[in-house]
């Protein structure tokens, strides 16, 4: 399986459309079903839009598909051009599908994955200031484009400081330039606000997109036993990623080892962000989806053998199918 990906043809895009129908196949077919409750963090934006998918599991996977497949070809053209993947292939890509549809939840539309559509070129915008001359617009435009991710999940709001860290780490900035990334930032809120003015929806807005960022955790554990497996799942890739640190690291440019800390950090303030929900659901972990799936896409990459990788590979998709199927 895996050998079919370690190369740069244009026309394995086709293969990987086949695999994504593949892993979420589950979903498009009814073999599980979504939760019958209103997704958690969606923005206003993202319940005109794609609320109705709630009480339509079938669209609700159809659509979510066509968002993974997107953004697994967003993600090669990210590590590719970036050279934050050291050989020009299609693993990243094969592993992101792999992890945006190993859990039930991960299945179907969710504001999270919409979301998630954005981050690709966001980082890819990060990445760019570290050669760059002029930067003021790639400042600007990853504002913008977290901002964005925003107005469809709002929880994204809460990687804003991490992301300016983020780019200060790549190169050092002036407060000219601090002050253009959060007027970034506003520019889609100020568009969304005046948009849902126009519809008399201006209070529901700002409630929503201000109140619903403080529903902090109780701290109670989930009790359902479908919940605890899935976060077992994704504990899985997280082990994978902290054991495969020094992989990521070895004989690689200090440009490379800056952009790795960025998916590292991003993993890290997604993790710490669900505190800011007061029932955090499985969902929110697909924003570290590109952080998540690059990393465990070098890690398999460094195995020298690779009979030993492809049964890995396959012994992983058999787990994540086995799991869904008797606990979704």
């Amino acid at each position: 399986m895996l050998s079919l990906f370690r190369n740069n043809q244009v026309t394995t895009v086709f293969v990987l459309a086949l695999f994504t129908v593949l892993m979420r196949l589950p979903a498009l077919l009814g073999f599980i079903t979504p939760d019958p409750v209103p997704p958690q963090g969606a923005g206003q934006i993202y319940n005109v839009l794609f609320g109705w998918t709630t009480d339509a599991p079938t669209w609700s996977a159809i659509i979510s598909t066509l968002f993974v497949l997107g953004q697994a070809i967003l993600m090669n053209w990210l590590v590719n051009s970036s050279r934050v993947n050291p050989e020009r292939n299609w693993l990243v890509p094969l592993f992101y599908v792999v992890v945006v549809s190993s859990t039930t939840s991960f299945q179907f539309l969710s504001p999270a994955l919409v979301a998630v559509t954005f981050f690709p070129p966001m980082y890819r915008l990060l990445f760019s200031i570290y050669k760059s001359n002029e930067i003021t617009l790639a400042v600007f435009d990853t504002g913008l484009l977290a901002a964005t991710a925003a107005l469809f999940y709002l929880p994204v709001l809460w990687l804003l400081p991490v992301l300016l860290l983020s780019i200060w780490h790549v190169r050092s900035l002036k407060l000219r330039e601090m002050a253009v990334f959060f007027a970034g930032a506003f520019v889609p809120g100020f568009l969304g606000w005046g948009w849902a003015f126009l519809n008399n929806q201006g209070g529901v807005f700002r409630r929503q997109h201000l109140l619903g960022l403080f529903e902090f955790w109780d701290f109670h554990l989930p009790e359902s036993l479908s919940v605890l497996v899935q976060s077992g799942v994704l504990l899985f890739f997280f082990l994978i990623v902290i054991l495969g640190y020094s992989v990521y690291y070895h004989k690689r440019l200090i440009q490379i080892q800056k952009y790795n800390n960025l998916l590292y950090w991003l993993i890290f303030a997604t993790i710490f962000t669900v505190v800011f929900r007061n029932q955090p659901g499985t969902t929110h972990f697909l924003i570290a989806g590109v952080s998540v799936s690059t990393f465990t896409a070098l890690s398999f990459q460094s195995l020298k053998n690779k009979g030993v990788a492809e049964l890995l590979f396959l012994t992983l998709l058999g787990g994540i199918f086995t799991i869904m199927f008797a606990f979704g």
